[in-house]
């Protein structure tokens, strides 16, 4: 008989103590991988929840109001907005209202609204400004026609709102006048509100040159990340001085709800590193114990002229059938009550006060980090922990062979267990 299967045999000789041992390492490997999904799911989410994080700030000439006044920026900001760190877009805003020729325009509720022009740079997030508050308008917005990108800067072409569509007549393919400026109208959106939806939105440079404009009206400013918005915001002030108004779009004290996510990630990788810890432990002490009660066998096999070699191939053959058949007993614990597991060890620690903070226009308050818990076993994962399996099973063997090995045949014939 070879001395593989001769281990596969011995491994379920007492079969009461192998399945004890079997449960033992599969639970432990379970805990592991539990905590290491619940710790990926948790990484992810504090990362889509930072994103979500509005970190927008707007700079204007100080005092003025957009909507009475025609101050402007001079174009040489913008080089010194972008000279600050960690900023992650500038965004430029030129702004006109006049109100159309009443002729050719449909009243909205028995009165002439006013039409607003908005240009901004096309290959960054478009924002609008009006009196209901700041907007961005993306891809989804498009009803109709396509987007404005960054192909379109300088180009003069423009997107209008449904209202504006409604109100004037004109529809996607059609020509409008900017002034003197004539624009072709490649798409039109909509946001839900109508005095946004009143807009045309063109590249700055045009607008600027159809309406003899010089400089900018208002920048929105957006920082790398929510941690560092404070220090942008503060930057900004230093770099552009008391000339302008800088003031961020959300109120929120972001330094404490980055510190929060912070918290929330790092405690969720402590518990797998725990985890981790505490499988290995548990792995390596049963194997020592199981290893350990086998002394007088391995007397025996001295005695009869088995090599040391020989011994230790056999044991360790032993241990990784031990180890493996526990990863498979893990996995499958997982599989099933994985969820429970992690719920079992984390309870609320996924969860965050983030009051004050808008989440998608939903006001702040206790927010759970796993909105949704993907229990899904990666290759990778299940081929680092196999492979953790069996390493730590032959360490947690490897002691307790050679003390074993080292003593005499007689010596270890007579070890008590």
């Amino acid at each position: 008989m070879s001395s593989v299967s001769r281990s596969v045999k011995n491994v379920f000789r007492n079969k009461a103590r192998t399945l004890v041992v079997i449960l033992i390492i599969g639970l432990s490997i379970g805990v592991f991988l539990s905590m290491t999904i619940v710790n990926a799911n948790i990484e992810d989410d504090t990362t889509s929840l930072s994103e979500e994080i509005d970190t927008t700030i707007t700079i204007t000439p100080a005092g003025s109001n957009l909507f009475t006044s025609s101050d402007t920026m001079n174009d040489t900001v913008i080089a010194d907005v972008e000279s600050v760190d960690n900023i992650g877009s500038v965004q430029v805003l030129v702004s006109v209202s006049e109100m159309p020729d009443s002729s050719t325009t449909t009243s909205m509720g028995g009165r002439v609204r006013p039409n607003f022009y908005y240009g901004i740079d096309p290959s960054q997030i478009i924002w609008m400004l009006t009196p209901a508050g700041a907007t961005s308008i993306g891809s989804d917005s498009i009803t109709e026609g396509e987007m404005l990108t960054s192909e379109h800067v300088g180009e003069p072409v423009a997107l209008i709102g449904t209202t504006y569509s409604d109100t004037n007549g004109v529809n996607v393919g059609n020509h409008i006048y900017l002034n003197d400026t004539l624009v072709e109208v490649i798409g039109e959106y909509s946001v839900g509100n109508r005095m946004t939806d009143s807009a045309v939105i063109t590249s700055y440079d045009i607008l600027q040159e159809a309406y003899n404009i010089s400089g900018v009206n208002m920048l929105f400013v957006t920082a790398d990340d929510i941690g560092s918005m404070e220090t942008v915001e503060q930057d900004l002030k230093t770099t552009l001085g008391d000339d302008y108004d800088i003031v961020p779009l959300a109120d929120m004290n972001t330094a404490d709800i980055q510190e929060s996510l912070d918290s929330i990630a790092a405690n969720s990788e402590l518990g797998s590193m725990v985890s981790l810890i505490t499988a290995a432990a548990v792995m390596i002490f049963v194997m020592i114990l199981v290893t350990r009660e086998r002394t007088r066998e391995i007397g025996v096999l001295k005695a009869i002229g088995f090599k040391n070699s020989k011994i230790m191939a056999q044991f360790f053959t032993e241990s990784m059938t031990l180890a493996t058949l526990g990863f498979i007993v893990g996995v499958a614990l997982t599989l099933v009550a994985g969820p429970s597991i992690a719920n079992m060890f984390l309870g609320t620690a996924t969860t965050s006060e983030t009051t004050g903070v808008s989440m998608g226009g939903h006001p702040g308050g206790t927010t759970n980090i796993l909105t949704t818990l993907d229990f899904t076993l990666s290759p990778e994962l299940l081929i680092f922990t196999l492979v953790l399996a069996l390493v730590l099973g032959m360490i947690g063997s490897l002691y307790p062979i050679i003390m074993a090995i080292k003593l005499k045949p007689a010596e270890a014939l007579r070890y008590d267990e």
